[in-house]
């Protein structure tokens, strides 16, 4: 197993990638009462960038479409706790923007999607 460097630093709560892992996507842990980005990698994970888009939420569970054209990611806690998705067919970056999904009628702690 192989470390990627630009992936030290962050503790990591969830991660998506495509089938060569050339493109890689992952969440962060909730840290000290601060929400978190989503992190995208289309170079094997040499570099990432912080989906800005998406917002500052408590992300738990992502994953992607196999051309990371589409982006499901889970939120938890009371304010977060719901399913977020982009609202675009496109290529995922900085800019995406999701939406939630229908309404969550309990207190959703998403771990995962």
């Amino acid at each position: 197993m192989t470390q990627v460097p630009a992936a030290t630093g962050k503790v990591w709560f969830g991660i998506t990638s495509n089938y060569d892992m050339s493109i890689i996507a992952a969440t962060v842990q909730f840290s000290a009462g601060i929400n978190q980005n989503i992190w995208l990698s289309r170079d094997s994970g040499t570099t990432f960038i912080a989906l800005t888009g998406m917002g500052f939420k408590d992300w738990r569970g992502i994953i992607c479409s196999s051309n990371f054209s589409k982006i499901v990611a889970s939120g938890s806690g009371v304010t977060d706790g719901f399913i977020y998705h982009s609202i675009y067919n496109g290529v995922v970056d900085a800019t995406t923007t999701t939406t939630r999904t229908g309404p969550v009628t309990q207190l959703a702690l998403w771990r995962g999607v």
